[in-house]
């Protein structure tokens, strides 16, 4: 990675951090934010369900087993979010029709996916080395961006020690995740694929960016935080 893009990366990471702690700590946007939140957490279970039956079915147990270690988990989180709206009065958003639906992919995962159907995201066809780098990603980042929201809340709410809780989570994720895949290319084949999905998503966020600023919208729920891929 040369100087320009390590700069590049530190400026879209900063962006998206800042978008994200915004919109939580913001009381007019804060209902919104958690709904997008508690939609990606309980959104991802299915798929990483789906993932981990097929784990079972290619002979793959140790896979199998964390993949429904990390359904769990995104089922707990989705729990968290879904208290703290409670605790505002606010209904859930039923992610399932969406799921089925023909809704839009977001900005993000468009530029993050771009070149991939949704067919070839799905949990029966996409590629494991792909799901496993791209995921990765997105998850030990998300360890990181749980922290500072957390820290943007007031002190006190009882929100701030559940997101803690999923940033551990998250860190955990994204380890069994590279451990994966270096069992299954290699350390320096395992790397080369991270890095190439870190490139990927700085221009995500870059795109991400350019669309909120041109319809003049900063605000946004976990526009660059989940592992339902096929979304």
């Amino acid at each position: 990675m040369d100087f320009n893009q390590a700069l590049l990366r530190i400026a879209t990471q900063a962006a998206s951090a800042y978008i994200s702690a915004r919109s939580l700590s913001n009381p007019q946007t804060r209902p919104d934010t958690l709904a997008g939140l508690h939609l990606a957490e309980s959104g991802a279970v299915p798929f990483l369900e789906a993932l981990s039956q097929r784990a079972t079915q290619e002979g793959d147990p140790w896979l199998a087993e964390r993949l429904m270690r990390h359904a769990q988990d995104e089922r707990r989180h989705g729990a968290i979010f879904a208290q703290a709206l409670k605790r505002m009065g606010r209904d859930l958003i039923d992610f399932q029709p969406l799921r089925g639906g023909a809704q839009p992919r977001s900005p993000f995962f468009e530029k993050y996916f771009e070149g991939y159907s949704r067919e070839q995201l799905q949990a029966t066809h996409i590629d494991w080395v792909l799901m496993m780098a791209a995921t990765h990603v997105l998850e030990a980042d998300a360890s990181k961006d749980f922290v500072r929201m957390a820290r943007a809340l007031p002190q006190g709410d009882p929100l701030q020690a559940g997101m803690y809780a999923i940033a551990a989570d998250e860190g955990g994720h994204a380890h069994y995740l590279k451990e994966a895949l270096v069992r299954r290319i290699g350390l320096r084949a395992a790397e080369e694929a991270i890095e190439n999905y870190r490139v990927h998503k700085t221009q995500a966020i870059l795109y991400m960016v350019s669309q909120m600023l041109q319809s003049g919208r900063l605000e946004g729920p976990k526009l660059t935080r989940t592992t339902t891929l096929a979304a």
